[in-house]
């Protein structure tokens, strides 16, 4: 974990020394979707959960901005009455492709990075821990695409779905699936 909060730390770094302007930092969070898909077309249904972090982003060309996070995440997925909780910190590197000369509607996409912090299964009510278990990978990678909208004032809105690109667990195709909806404020 330590080596992707470097990761974000050097994207930060490396994105605001080649801003063309001033980068604005600020907060986000939302509601989640998550579910998990496999490549068979199965898939679980949605775990309602939330996104919560922190945000930059950096003008790079004339209606063009790169936006990296860094965001707590609830995702996973519920089957047959057993409740997948798995909770991440990710690691979203936006691109931000402007529509108008205002500015303010973006169409967004970019890959995500993510490490697993917590898993759990809930089955009739009781918890059980499965961080440790040998076949739960960690390291979760996606794509992301989504719209956005810049108000007045320093809010914001978008939405964006998250495909999962690396397996959940060995052996198994699941891959985690995500539909974020949220708002933000720039300072």
């Amino acid at each position: 974990m330590k080596k992707l909060f470097l990761l974000a730390a050097a994207l930060l770094i490396t994105a605001g020394a080649f801003a063309q302007n001033q980068p604005q930092f600020g907060v986000k969070g939302g509601l989640n979707l998550a579910s998990e898909s496999g490549d068979d077309g199965g898939s679980t249904e949605s775990r309602v959960g939330v996104h919560l972090g922190f945000f930059m982003e950096t003008q790079i060309a004339r209606m063009v901005d790169f936006q990296p996070e860094l965001l707590y995440s609830t995702q996973g997925g519920e089957s047959q009455g057993v409740l997948d909780k798995f909770d991440y910190i990710n690691v979203p590197l936006m691109f931000k492709f402007y529509t108008g000369q205002a500015r303010r509607f973006s169409i967004d996409a970019g890959p995500q990075l993510g490490y697993l912090i917590s898993a759990k299964y809930i089955d009739d009510g009781d918890a059980v821990n499965i961080y440790d278990h040998d076949g739960l990978k960690k390291f979760d990678a996606s794509l992301g695409v989504g719209v956005s909208y810049k108000f007045n004032g320093g809010f914001d809105i978008g939405i964006r779905f998250l495909a999962g690109m690396t397996k959940m667990y060995e052996g198994l195709e699941n891959k985690n699936s995500v539909v974020q909806i949220g708002a933000g404020y720039r300072f």
